[in-house]
């Protein structure tokens, strides 16, 4: 008994220590978001996805965007993710877009289709991206 109560009190120590480094990220990001580097906002996601935070998330890093334009295609695929988690779709749609034009990936076109067709009912655009880029994501 006395293991699982041990176990219990450094799950716990992590758990807060992750939610204290989230919270100092979401902060950080929302006041500053050309000051933050990609890398603090790939954290930032990553514990988002960790500690089931998408929303918090995906309202920081938002404005990391508006100011910086020219973000990597794995920052934009993560983004992706989590706008998706946080119930974003038009946002999440548009990342994935961002990426995809950077990076052609099936799988993860097949996401966007997914988003595009069910979510959003966006047949039309989903066509056009398909038409435009359909040959590079086979």
């Amino acid at each position: 008994m006395k293991r699982y109560l041990l176990l219990l009190l450094l799950a716990t120590g992590v758990h807060a220590q992750s939610s204290n480094e989230f919270a100092a990220l979401v902060e950080r990001v929302q006041k500053s978001p050309g000051a933050v580097s990609a890398d603090e906002v790939g954290k930032l996601l990553q514990l988002s996805k960790e500690l089931n935070r998408p929303y918090t998330a995906a309202i920081a890093v938002k404005a990391y965007f508006s100011q910086n334009l020219n973000a990597s295609p794995a920052l934009l695929k993560a983004a992706a993710e989590n706008a998706a988690l946080a119930g974003d779709f038009r946002t999440a749609a548009s990342r994935y877009k961002q990426y995809l034009r950077a990076v052609p990936d099936s799988e993860v076109a097949a996401q966007l289709y997914q988003l595009q067709l069910d979510f959003l009912g966006a047949t039309d655009d989903a066509y056009r991206f398909m038409d435009e880029f359909g040959d590079s994501l086979r």
